[in-house]
């Protein structure tokens, strides 16, 4: 039943091929005609606002201990404060 949605294009639905995720990506890009230049995660899911990367030793005491050893970058919401 669920293939035959698909099959007669009531559903939308791509096919990722591969298990590496940049060739999944770019295979999103790809059928979906979409910019390559576009910025996922750049901004702030709560405020809309434009994400700001924070320098690590700055948010030390914001983040769990285990977060910080194995995080590199982080980036803050200006209005909230919010880490991501």
């Amino acid at each position: 039943m669920q293939r035959r949605i698909i099959a007669i294009s009531e559903l939308k639905a791509l096919l990722i091929t591969s298990d590496i995720p940049l060739r999944q990506i770019r295979q999103i890009i790809n059928n979906l005609v979409l910019n390559p230049s576009f910025k996922p995660f750049s901004l702030s899911l709560e405020r809309n606002q434009l994400l700001e990367k924070v320098c690590k030793e700055d948010i030390k005491d914001r983040v769990p201990s285990y977060l910080y050893l194995y995080q590199i970058q982080y980036v803050e919401c200006p209005n909230c404060k919010r880490l991501f």
